[in-house]
């Protein structure tokens, strides 16, 4: 079996060669032989969807259309099999509906080479076969072009790696913007900010949004919280107060929320900027609506709105608050604000906005149409998972869990419910009123 490498890895890559004569070659230089063509062809369609994937219905029509969806299925299910014994147990991550290359893979094809693409023969030896029409329609299938999270990310980077301290200047001024950062991403830029002088508080709140266990997160902003109120940091102590009530609401300890929900409001009244204003609004009613006060959290919720002008933020707000009203049962609702706001976020890549929205519409489709909802959240739960966002994944696992056994599919139902509940044990996740009433609704 070839090797699979790990994320230690990063500085060596397989690679794969579309053009020309098809080759594969592992991190260490190994020439690694496919078994036929039909499994060439699948890795070249998942080494095309490097990011999202592709489902497994789209995968099998591309690879003998017009064939009986069951014979699809069970020729697309060996092909993955013989994959995975070609390249490793660990290169593939695949979902009853989707599947992607591992995360963890580093792969450098030749497909994303411009010059490569625009010369020479694509895929050679496949003729008569999808290659050809994939090779024309090459744009239609290329990743999304980079958004305003994936310019913001790229200039953390760079002022990391020169002048650690202005990643901080950067953070400050564009937290929502920095919120939308994929959190293995996000840590890595605050390793290479580490050294930064003054800092230290604002670099324990940053690790701590990105921190997976709950009791960690706390523990992080916290002691970011106490930092600023050594330094005066109003802003950072606001935007600490914000995410810590968040916290201690997912962790049930609504004593604690409240106390941080009334620090928040002295911070709100000392500050003069705005911010700590919304902050001190948004975090009351996150708690309420957690905790069984739908109207006056939602209430709160929809009028600090009115104190964000930037359209990405206030959308990012918006699909927070419709998430809420999904989960309370009002869906028309719901449907409303997560449209009212829809082009500001398009093509944004903000992590939370994109996450929250795809559960709070996979809740609307499951009232709907319920078949529209499995795909997209066995796609959210894979890409939550490897990007640890596990609120999200928890959220998607518990969907999951509903759907299946509403269509009577009791394993596939049980095997979501673990998941969720493992990662609910693991990171300390209390189950609040608002998220048993979401559960108990849906369906």
């Amino acid at each position: 079996m070839a090797e699979f490498p790990n994320a230690d890895q990063s500085s060596a890559a397989w690679k794969l060669n579309l053009f020309g004569a098809f080759s594969l070659e592992t991190c260490s230089g190994l020439q690694v032989r496919l078994p036929n063509r039909k499994v060439e062809a699948l890795l070249a369609i998942l080494a095309l969807h490097p990011r999202y994937g592709i489902e497994r219905a789209a995968a099998c029509e591309i690879l003998w259309p017009g064939k009986a969806a069951e014979a699809q299925r069970a020729n697309l299910r060996h092909l993955l099999l013989l994959l995975k014994q070609a390249m490793g147990d660990g290169v593939l991550e695949a979902t009853r509906s989707h599947c992607r290359l591992s995360p963890n893979l580093q792969l450098h094809c030749d497909y994303h080479d411009a010059e490569i693409r625009n010369s020479g023969e694509f895929m050679v030896g496949h003729e008569g076969e999808w290659f050809e029409q994939i090779r024309l329609e090459q744009d239609s299938l290329s990743e999304p072009a980079p958004g305003p999270v994936d310019h913001f990310l790229e200039t953390s980077r760079w002022y990391a790696r020169h002048d650690p301290a202005k990643v901080f200047a950067l953070f400050r001024l564009s937290p929502e913007l920095t919120k939308g950062i994929d959190f293995r991403e996000l840590l890595l830029v605050l390793d290479m900010a580490r050294g930064a002088e003054g800092c230290a508080g604002w670099i324990d709140y940053w690790r701590g949004t990105a921190e997976d266990n709950l009791q960690s997160c706390a523990a992080l902003l916290r002691s970011a919280l106490k930092e600023a109120k050594r330094t005066q940091d109003l802003d950072l102590a606001s935007e600490a107060c914000f995410e810590l009530g968040k916290v201690y609401a997912r962790l049930g300890e609504f004593q604690k929320a409240m106390k941080i929900c009334r620090t928040s409001d002295a911070i709100a009244q000392e500050a003069k900027s705005v911010r700590p204003k919304k902050n001190a609004m948004r975090v009351k009613g996150v708690l309420l609506t957690q905790w069984g006060y739908h109207e006056q959290g939602l209430e709160l919720l929809h009028r600090s709105e009115e104190l964000i002008d930037n359209p990405l933020d206030l959308a990012v707000a918006q699909s927070v608050r419709a998430f809420f009203e999904a989960s309370v049962g009002k869906y028309e609702e719901a449907g409303r604000t997560i449209e009212s706001r829809s082009k500001e976020a398009q093509g944004a890549g903000h992590r939370g906005h994109d996450n929250v929205s795809a559960v709070t519409l996979s809740m609307l489709a499951i009232v709907g149409q319920r078949s529209g909802a499995v795909p997209q959240l066995e796609r959210l739960s894979a890409q939550c998972q490897a990007s640890r966002s596990t609120q999200m994944a928890v959220y998607s696992n518990e969907l999951l869990a509903k759907l299946y056994l509403l269509e009577g599919e009791k394993s596939l139902a049980a095997n979501h419910l673990r998941s969720a509940r493992k990662s609910r044990s693991e990171t300390h996740m209390a189950v609040t009123p608002l998220e048993a009433h979401r559960v108990a609704m849906v369906g």
